[in-house]
């Protein structure tokens, strides 16, 4: 699936449960404030939103309670996300260093990174289906240096095993990186200057 179906069936799947009247129920992988920003922005209105904040990749903790305090904040703050719900599961960043060992020295974008999107996502999708929700997704789509096909074929393989559907995405489609830019400005959000791991942060 390239960049332009994911972005396109995302919308079909969502505007076929408007016609009807109805929002799917979602549980969104998000992994900061700013990502979050755009990605909520766009599908919230189409559906029944639960965050989960699932990064044990982001290290020191310091940092990740600093990125989770600002989701939360961006949340708390709009009025409009009054219905949007949040879950967090308590960070265990020794779960992700026994995960991605022996690819301490890949190269940004490797091997490594398909198997941080693999942990994420197969704990959203495990979730998602034992709160009873229909889709699971991430906002991760709109990093520009994620590669949106591969968290797609994670997604969707994922999607089979844990027997939920995975909603596709490409949240960086129609100018979503900088929407969501834009919005860290306005919001005053706390921008990092690293995706999360030790390993990117170097």
């Amino acid at each position: 699936m390239n960049r332009e179906n994911a972005d396109n069936t995302m919308m079909k799947i969502l505007s076929k449960y408007a016609a009807d009247g109805k929002k799917p129920t979602v549980m969104l992988h998000v992994c900061c404030a700013p990502c979050a920003s755009a990605s909520i922005e766009r599908i919230h209105p189409l559906t029944q939103l639960t965050l989960l904040f699932y990064n044990p990749n982001i290290m020191p903790q310091q940092e990740y309670e600093k990125r989770k305090a600002e989701l939360k904040r961006m949340i708390s703050e709009n009025p409009e996300y009054a219905d949007v719900k949040f879950v967090d599961i308590d960070y265990d960043n020794s779960e992700y260093m026994h995960f991605v060992r022996g690819h301490e020295k890949d190269e940004e974008q490797g091997e490594r990174c398909t198997l941080c999107f693999t942990l994420r996502l197969r704990k959203t999708a495990q979730m998602a289906r034992e709160k009873g929700l229909e889709f699971f997704a991430t906002t991760l789509t709109i990093g520009p240096k994620k590669n949106t096909d591969v968290i797609s074929a994670v997604g969707r393989q994922i999607a089979k095993e844990e027997g939920i559907q995975y909603l596709p995405s490409d949240f960086k489609r129609k100018k979503g990186y900088e929407r969501s830019l834009q919005l860290s400005n306005e919001l005053k959000l706390y921008r990092q200057s690293y995706c999360g791991c030790a390993f990117a942060r170097k």
